[in-house]
């Protein structure tokens, strides 16, 4: 139920970030305004019987306290095949990204941040869940100008955590792209 849950919300984040980026607004620079950023992949490891193929979409809202810290709350879902058993996992991922904004409005401001992620994974009758720091860093590249003036953007974004499921643990590493919309 809660991975229902959690696909819902991404798909309502989705109609949201098409909706801020058919929005309007322009010269106000990053403080004060909300964003909203999604992303997905599809993904294939391995070869034979033990590939490891999923599907993984995510979705962050966040909102400029100033002109460079951003509080952001993000969700992601996962759902993959491993080895022939089916999993679905989501993880809640609050955090606070710091925005290396120049002086002179650039059309690239990098970013690096820190929160925590909140995991939980159901397996084949099974399931399990971690909360654990993570970090992340990347760059958002302002389309048709530059963040004082454009509304759109696409991210390239790493982000790792360490994930404690089923007496395991293990690093969570990724590279996400997706677009990112400012109103």
């Amino acid at each position: 139920m809660k991975s229902k849950i959690a696909l819902v919300l991404c798909l309502v984040f989705l109609l949201a970030l098409l909706s801020a980026c058919l929005a309007d607004q322009t010269g106000t620079g990053l403080e004060g305004r909300n964003e909203l950023m999604a992303a997905g992949a599809w993904a294939q490891v391995g070869s034979g019987d033990n590939d490891i193929k999923g599907t993984v979409i995510g979705v962050n809202y966040g909102k400029f306290i100033d002109p460079n810290l951003e509080v952001q709350l993000g969700t992601i879902y996962a759902q993959g095949d491993f080895e022939g058993d089916s999993a679905h996992a989501w993880l809640l991922t609050p955090g606070v990204a710091y925005h290396f904004v120049p002086k002179t409005p650039s059309a690239i401001v990098p970013y690096v941040g820190v929160g925590a992620a909140y995991a939980q994974v159901k397996g084949e009758g099974d399931s399990d869940s971690s909360t654990k720091l993570q970090y992340f860093g990347g760059a958002k590249f302002f389309i048709g100008g530059n963040y004082d003036t454009a509304n759109k953007a696409v991210f390239l974004e790493y982000r790792h955590t360490d994930v404690g499921l089923f007496g395991e643990s293990a690093k969570l590493d990724m590279v996400w792209a997706g677009l990112d919309c400012l109103f």
